[in-house]
């Protein structure tokens, strides 16, 4: 498994979106956010890279805040980012690629038969995204990378095939330890720490 800077070995690299890169330990955000605002950090990578907004990070904090978006322990709503996107001018949603078997009896539940199934679909969702140049936002499992809760990462680019990529090239916002700019990371621990979260955005005049 592998996360490493991107480089001119990757087939692809030429392709990824021109999104520009913000950090959540940017001094102008306040220090009391630096560890919660990975979330919305991806947000405004994404709006910078549509054009659509200038609104500086510490105000889009502001605006999660008044919705209610933001829950302590847990962290960024994803239907308050998918909110705070169509706020600002562009078609969002957010999806899920899980599913669980219900054991009605025992009451118990676990990882569902067609999970395999949605979340290959999931992939090749994100990679046809991508080739519409459109970035996508996922969800990390804990110890994605250097996170000790879950993540948010903004991906823009892949290698390999659409329906089978072999990697992913992304923007990681929390810079606190390594760059977090231009970063590719292989299939294996993508598969390994994606919580099969997505949120999608186009602008409003695509299809």
């Amino acid at each position: 498994m592998t996360i490493r800077k991107s480089d001119n070995t990757d087939m692809n690299k030429q392709n990824n979106l021109l999104v520009p890169y913000f950090s959540q330990n940017d001094e102008t955000i306040p220090s009391e956010w630096h560890n919660r605002a990975c979330g919305i950090t991806c947000l405004a990578m994404a709006l910078a890279y549509y054009d659509l907004d200038k609104t500086k990070i510490s105000d889009l904090i502001d605006e999660g805040l008044l919705i209610d978006g933001y829950t302590d322990g847990i962290g960024w709503k994803h239907e308050c980012l998918v909110r705070i996107f169509r706020n600002k001018g562009l078609h969002s949603y957010a999806e899920e690629f899980r599913a669980v078997d219900v054991d009605l009896v025992n009451k118990k539940f676990k990882t569902g038969t067609f999970e395999s199934q949605l979340a290959q679909s999931g992939v090749e969702k994100i990679t046809h995204e991508i080739d519409r140049k459109r970035p996508v936002i996922v969800s990390m499992h804990p110890a994605f990378r250097d996170n000790e809760d879950g993540h948010l990462v903004v991906l823009i680019g892949y290698e390999g095939n659409p329906t089978d990529p072999s990697g992913f090239h992304f923007h990681d916002p929390d810079s606190r330890f390594s760059e977090g700019n231009d970063l590719y990371m292989d299939r294996q621990h993508f598969n390994m720490y994606w919580r099969k979260f997505a949120i999608f955005s186009r602008q409003l005049h695509q299809i």
